[in-house]
């Protein structure tokens, strides 16, 4: 077959997909992957990133796996149909992370975490069966892909959230599944959510104060670490008004 020749392998028949679910999806990462991977090392950034999945593997264990994972480089998408559901695995994620970033020894170990949610219609790489005999026989390989402009959302939306924050995208104000009011406000509070107690609103009260002393010593020794030390008083802002 020569380039000017059309690759017959190379075809999709869409009318064989089937229909997209309406589901909430959560974009999580890790701050300052790239700073962190160009200033320090990539020993440092694995293990930031690796603890995040680990926490949103521990998190999605305690629902019975209610959940689909989708990690990406330095984050993770969090898709579910059901509100309940997606709403403790966010209470228990951030909690959990707050807890270990309080009981870290020393600034190596603590990393930043935040996050954007936004819900509407999207199709699971897995279900999509019968479009192409190539795509058929990789299942594993589909079982990895997730098609629809809630990922879009959900990821812009995550750049405006506060560290350790989670930020509304407008379609999760919008709509909402069945039986379930769509969210309020900029930002959701993960420590006053179904699924959320007393235990995930101490984790983000005690985390408060160390978060922003933690700004702080990013910015002052922002030459090693790689945070922009003009971004410091926005985020500190939004910490202060965000946590309780």
């Amino acid at each position: 077959m020569t380039t000017n020749q059309l690759n017959p392998g190379i075809y999709f028949n869409s009318s064989l997909l089937p229909n997209a679910s309406w589901a909430y999806v959560a974009w999580i990462d890790v701050m300052g992957t790239a700073n962190t991977l160009q200033l320090r090392s990539i020993s440092v950034a694995s293990n930031f990133i690796m603890k995040l999945q680990i926490a949103a593997l521990d998190a999605n264990n305690a629902l019975q796996n209610n959940l689909a994972l989708y990690p990406m480089i330095d984050g993770v998408y969090c898709v579910s149909e059901d509100q309940t559901s997606m709403f403790t695995f966010i209470a228990n994620l951030y909690a959990n992370l707050a807890q270990h970033f309080q009981l870290a020894s020393q600034q190596g170990y603590r990393f930043l975490i935040r996050g954007g949610i936004s819900y509407g219609s999207v199709m699971h790489g897995k279900d999509t069966v019968g479009g192409s005999a190539i795509l058929d026989a990789a299942p594993e390989h589909r079982s990895r892909m997730l098609i629809g402009a809630p990922l879009a959302e959900a990821y812009d939306a995550e750049r405006t959230a506060p560290p350790f924050g989670m930020a509304i995208a407008a379609p999760a104000r919008s709509f909402a599944p069945s039986g379930h009011q769509p969210l309020v406000g900029p930002f959701l509070e993960w420590w006053r959510i179904f699924g959320a107690g007393a235990w995930h609103e101490q984790q983000a009260q005690q985390l408060k104060p160390l978060l922003i002393a933690e700004i702080d010593d990013l910015a002052t020794n922002s030459t090693y670490t790689g945070y922009p030390a003009a971004s410091a008083a926005k985020h500190k802002s939004l910490i202060s008004q965000y946590l309780p």
